[in-house]
């Protein structure tokens, strides 16, 4: 896993449109679809006694309450959430690897897409953010 490819890959498009894209996505599919591959992914992470994967969500989720993080560039914002897993996996004394760095950003992205089919108005929010009109909104599934 090269995550510096992945960072440049994912400049110049703003962060609240790859959430989008994910859930438009998932969306084509059945809910149970979409929790699966949620639980999956969680479920990749090491485990560690606690609640390691409660409390790495809870870190990135407050990210989420300002309009500016869902505008930034995509690619500032991989690598943000990154250097946050990183420190999140020395802070427990797992070894950092590319494949579970990715896998806490993919964990942390789902559960942005998850927030979406759970609460409507926060993806309104996100989308209100990066620019996407009223009308537009409303129409948009």
């Amino acid at each position: 896993m090269d995550l510096d490819a992945l960072e440049t890959q994912y400049k110049g498009r703003k962060f609240g449109e790859l959430v989008l894209l994910q859930y438009k996505e998932f969306r084509k599919r059945p809910l149970e679809f979409f929790i699966s591959a949620f639980q999956g992914t969680k479920e990749e992470l090491p485990t560690v006694p606690g609640d390691f994967v409660e409390k790495w969500i809870d870190e990135i989720v407050i990210l989420g309450i300002k309009e500016d993080f869902w505008r930034s560039d995509c690619g500032f914002v991989f690598h943000h959430i990154c250097e946050k897993a990183r420190n999140r996996l020395i802070t427990v004394g797992i070894e950092v690897s590319p494949d579970i760095v990715f896998t806490m950003f993919q964990t942390a992205l789902l559960n942005f897409v998850y927030t979406f089919f759970k609460n409507p108005s926060s993806k309104a929010f996100v989308q209100k953010s990066i620019g996407i009109g009223f009308l537009r909104r409303i129409f948009s599934k």
